[in-house]
């Protein structure tokens, strides 16, 4: 109700899909726009295939919309996820007849599994995750849990810690396998990296150096404000790029930094058409722009990892070889963070004076910020190849349903 992109296309909350041209599809739900870049390896590998089939992807996110649209054009069909209400999620599967439903991650939810058991309908959970803290809010319901579970035909986990998780709550040892991460296997669309350099380009922010805050949660833009503050002593024309992760709290944000003397600028209102040379702080308040955006910075601060959020995804900013840093709360994204930070590419910062120091190093050194970058590019690298084992694994499954 607060976010306006929420407010369109309610019908296909309730289940009503009348632009959907095709039935028999496999279908892939990917949640959010991350899931979606992480997803679209696998999804454009079963595209071309010899099965010759064609796909659902459906999203519960705006943000997740607007990357399907960028990433597939018209390769795949959309539609947002209907709520988890019987009667939706019924007419939902009337209208799309699935043959196959696969799950992004963890999202498990009880109606829409329950349809597909009760249809006889193959879901698969790929890339699924479970952290500690999860598994033992699932334990107190163990019974029902186990019961959800039971209705689902395989689980691709991330990790083997995921994988005993899952086995403790009741998944059966045949119908699990860790097959590594599939984020890692991130594949930056030309299209998006091509968009990032346009708008350094038209923005001014060529000469400038950049740190991007991304994804911050309450509490978490005063410590970038303080740090701002004393970073731009040392470095007068830097830029700063703040995403919130809820878009509604971008005004506020803003607000912030235009009460101690900032130049701000609002993404969605003058940016895109006119040179910032005069601002101080770019306020990114457009769903689905953040990949883009990484692409400007010269070294990147992930949020919700300094607040009990748990952290977010490091690895998309990663990807264009940037230096990143994350606070203490790093449990949802535990196994990436420490793969990064071993490896050179990341670095954990406990406080708002250490993220300065380690920011006035960083943005100091060009020679630092490519050694982390090249790290980081390393570790991703390294850990490529989930996405192989998934297609076959989904591959395997679709053979068997056609048959």
């Amino acid at each position: 109700m607060r976010e306006p992109e929420y407010a369109k296309r309610i019908p296909e909350r309730f289940g009503y899909m009348a632009s959907l041209k095709s039935c028999d599809r496999i279908w892939f739900h990917t949640v959010s726009a991350g899931e979606t870049i992480s997803a679209a390896p696998v999804v454009k590998n079963l595209i071309q295939s010899e099965l010759g089939l064609s796909v659902l992807v459906t999203t519960m996110t705006p943000s997740g919309s607007a990357m399907v649209a960028k990433i597939f054009n018209d390769s795949v069909e959309h539609s947002y996820l209907p709520y988890d209400y019987t009667f939706a999620i019924s007419r939902f599967f009337d209208r799309v007849r699935p043959k196959m439903l696969v799950l992004m991650e963890t999202e498990l939810w009880p109606n829409l599994i329950n349809e597909a058991w009760e249809r006889d309908i193959p879901v698969i959970c790929i890339n699924a995750r479970l952290s500690e803290k999860s598994a033992k809010g699932y334990g107190l319901i163990r019974p029902l849990v186990k019961k959800l579970l039971g209705q689902i035909d395989f689980v691709a986990c991330q990790y083997e810690q995921h994988a005993e998780r899952f086995k403790g709550l009741g998944v059966e040892e045949e119908k699990i396998l860790a097959l590594g991460n599939m984020k890692f296997d991130i594949d930056l669309p030309a299209e998006i990296i091509g968009q990032s350099a346009e708008r350094k380009r038209v923005w001014g922010f060529a000469d400038r150096p950049i740190w991007i805050a991304a994804s911050t949660h309450d509490g978490e833009e005063a410590i970038v404000l303080d740090a701002f503050k004393l970073l731009k002593e040392h470095y007068p024309e830097l830029v700063l790029i703040l995403v919130p992760r809820h878009p509604i709290r971008a005004l506020k944000v803003g607000q912030y930094f235009t009460q101690s003397g900032f130049s701000v600028c609002y993404e969605s209102s003058k940016a895109n058409n006119q040179v910032l040379t005069d601002i101080d702080v770019l306020i990114g308040d457009v769903m689905g722009s953040l990949v883009e955006l990484y692409g400007l910075a010269d070294v990147v601060l992930v949020g919700g990892s300094f607040v009990k959020v748990g952290g977010h995804n490091p690895i998309e900013p990663a990807a264009y070889g940037l230096p990143v840093i994350v606070g203490p709360q790093q449990y949802n994204f535990s196994e990436i963070m420490n793969e990064f930070e071993k490896n050179g590419g990341l670095i954990t910062v406990f406080d708002s004076r250490e993220l300065v120091e380690r920011l006035i190093y960083l943005l100091g050194s060009e020679e630092q910020r490519h050694k982390m970058g090249a790290a980081a590019l390393r570790t991703i690298e390294k850990n490529r190849g989930a996405t192989q084992k998934l297609t076959k694994l989904l591959e395997a499954h679709v053979s068997r349903i056609v048959a």
